[in-house]
């Protein structure tokens, strides 16, 4: 019976250093009490390495988006204070050139208006211009008309001339028969002897002013030729004379004409100077408020750079909070790794829940990883990606924790090289974008989603053998 209760309470040793179930109060309710204690202490060990590992998952997390927006404000910070240097250099050459052609612009005003000045001038002695043609014009109208009427009357001298030449032939032919008379008259006279004396002293008379008719009438008709010839000599020049102020009339018009349609251009060239004397008044308003803006500008980038300066304070401070996670993230990974060595015991031993679990949380982190991954190649923007496989979450897990199970140890151990080849892809993605190669982020994004398939498959797996377990 002795040794049989001994071999009772070796199994019972044996069953209580594996941490196993047994009946232990049918020994001794003091060892009852022990196996709940140490069951009890290894669930509280289960919850503290639980939340170890969901503690350094989020502090790397934590640190990765520090690190990452902090460097982030410090190019925005760079880029800005670049940008605000530029702007202030520009803001100054604008000021200068703003001055610059302020005074151009008053010496193009100046301009512009002695312009107008001069154009009204020039309106002014084309409208006299043309007010002179007009009336030349007209006087040309005038002359045109009375050379055509002294045309009409030197015609009619000329057929008065004409008359009068017939009216003289008719009395050179009289005065030819008068004569002839006269001399037949004196002849008679001399046959009559004493008595036709005095009869004879009458035609010869008579002769004698009938010839002094005849010297007369060709003295006339002499002279009547001579107003026909200069009468026709008038008529020509007359005629000549209309031609050419027709000439000069008709040339006249045409400079009328021109002179008119310069006028109408010269008042629209009037009109558009007064029009860019408005127009350069509201630049002169423009230049001004343009001077006033620069001020405003060159004081604000004053003040951009004052902010810049506590921005770049602030991003050091965060990096300087930053800096504790790396070594607290340090200091909990080597506790996690710690904790799992002292999981290789019994006592401490993880439970096969617990385990799938964290392959399952692995699993989820993983297609979380992958969803960032196709945010980033998607959208084309760079967000805080872990690319350490040692720093993310299942990272900290799998280097910290053997499994017991000898079934998974091969696929256990592969894991490590998939795991960093499959994090690899974040970084040569990142590195494609920041190069302008989308197509090729797109490319390694897809590798990635089908080596994603495989690794997804071995932690399935691998949970799957404790949740049978």
């Amino acid at each position: 019976m002795g040794i049989l209760m001994k071999s009772r309470g070796k199994s019972l040793m044996r069953a209580m250093a594996q941490l196993e179930e047994a009946d232990y109060g049918r020994e001794s309710a003091e060892m009852a009490q022990i196996y709940d204690r140490l069951v009890a202490g290894r669930s509280r060990f289960e919850a503290v390495m639980s939340n170890l590992f969901d503690s350094l998952m989020r502090i790397s997390s934590l640190d990765l988006s520090l690190r990452y927006y902090s460097g982030m404000l410090q190019e925005i910070s760079d880029s800005v204070s670049e940008a605000s240097g530029v702007i202030h250099k520009a803001s100054g050459e604008a000021a200068s050139v703003s001055e610059s052609v302020s005074r151009q612009h008053e010496e193009l005003t100046d301009t512009i208006i002695q312009v107008s000045e001069e154009a009204r001038n020039v309106y002014q002695k084309i409208d006299e211009g043309q007010q002179e043609l007009t009336q030349t014009r007209d006087l040309s109208h005038n002359t045109i008309r009375a050379s055509r009427e002294m045309q009409q009357d030197m015609g009619q001298l000329s057929r008065i001339l004409g008359q009068m030449n017939q009216v003289i032939e008719g009395i050179n032919s009289i005065s030819n028969q008068t004569n002839l008379l006269a001399l037949n008259a004196s002849i008679e006279a001399a046959r009559a002897g004493e008595a036709g004396k005095g009869f004879a002293v009458v035609a010869d008379q008579i002769r004698n002013l009938a010839g002094e008719t005849q010297n007369l009438t060709t003295s006339m008709g002499h002279f009547v030729a001579d107003i026909r010839s200069a009468s026709s000599k008038s008529v020509k020049s007359a005629d000549d004379t209309i031609a050419s102020m027709e000439k000069v009339t008709d040339k006249i018009g045409r400079i009328w004409g021109l002179n008119e349609d310069n006028r109408k251009h010269l008042e629209k060239i009037t009109d558009s100077i007064s029009s860019l004397a408005g127009l350069s008044q509201e630049i002169s308003s423009s230049i001004i408020e343009l001077e006033s803006r620069a001020a405003d500008i060159d004081k604000q980038c004053g003040i951009l750079q004052e902010d810049m300066t506590q921005m770049r304070a602030h991003s050091q401070n965060i990096d300087n909070i930053a800096a504790p996670l790396g070594s607290i993230e340090a200091s909990l990974d080597g506790a996690a790794k710690a904790m799992g060595r002292m999981a290789q015991d019994a006592f401490y031993k993880l439970e096969d829940r617990h385990f799938a679990e964290y392959m399952e949380k692995a699993v989820n982190a993983h297609k979380g990883w992958l969803s960032n991954l196709e945010k980033i190649v998607r959208e084309r923007t760079i967000l805080p990606l872990q690319i350490n496989e040692k720093k993310c979450g299942f990272g900290h897990f799998y280097y910290a924790i053997v499994p017991l199970e000898p079934a998974v140890m091969g696929k256990w151990r592969e894991l490590e090289d998939k795991h960093k080849k499959f994090h690899s892809f974040g970084k040569q993605a990142v590195d494609a974008l920041l190069e302008g190669d989308y197509a090729g982020a797109e490319r390694i994004y897809q590798e990635a989603c089908q080596y994603s398939q495989i690794l997804i498959q071995d932690l399935e797996e691998i949970q799957k053998a404790f949740t049978v377990a």
